[in-house]
């Protein structure tokens, strides 16, 4: 007996997701009292800076006229003072420099940490998607069998039957 059998299958599917977000502000938070506060508070530059320079430079000025100390010819005794208060003055120009920078830096730190405490805040407020998925089938079952190999299922059939 002889018997073919020849299954064919085919299958397709397709599919999708589409997804949609939407973004929007938050309220903004209302002043509060610490915020008030913050917003108010004022740096200020070491105000002891031209002080300390000021006291410095008599200093300075009254350690040339020290009946203890050496005698100068006075035109050497005014060019040493001039320098000495040239580099007084130069070492407080530069601490008042340094004071104001290390001020700009409070003052930029200051607004930049009330500014993310009051910018309004980008949030999710909604999101969609859709989703589709389409699918087919299709099959074909093909059997058959040879001349002789039905002759010999009669004749199987007959000799069983006796």
């Amino acid at each position: 007996m002889s018997t073919k059998t020849t299954t064919q299958q085919t299958q397709a599917q397709s599919g999708g997701y589409n997804n949609t977000n939407t973004f929007g502000y938050a309220p903004s938070l209302p002043e509060t009292a610490d915020i008030s506060a913050l917003r108010g508070f004022k740096f200020q530059a070491d105000p002891s800076i031209a002080f300390n320079t000021s006291q410095t430079k008599k200093q300075f000025n009254s350690s040339l006229n020290s009946p203890m100390g050496a005698k100068y010819n006075p035109a050497i005794q005014a060019a040493i003072s001039r320098s000495g208060n040239a580099d007084i003055n130069a070492r407080g120009a530069e601490q008042a420099s340094e004071a104001n920078q290390a001020l700009q830096t409070q003052q930029y730190a200051q607004k930049l940490q009330l500014a993310s405490m009051t910018a309004p805040q980008l949030v999710n407020t909604g999101s969609s998607g859709t989703s589709s998925s389409t699918g087919s089938g299709s099959g074909t079952q093909v059997q058959s069998q040879s001349p002789l190999g039905a002759i010999g299922d009669v004749g199987s059939s007959l000799i069983m039957a006796f």
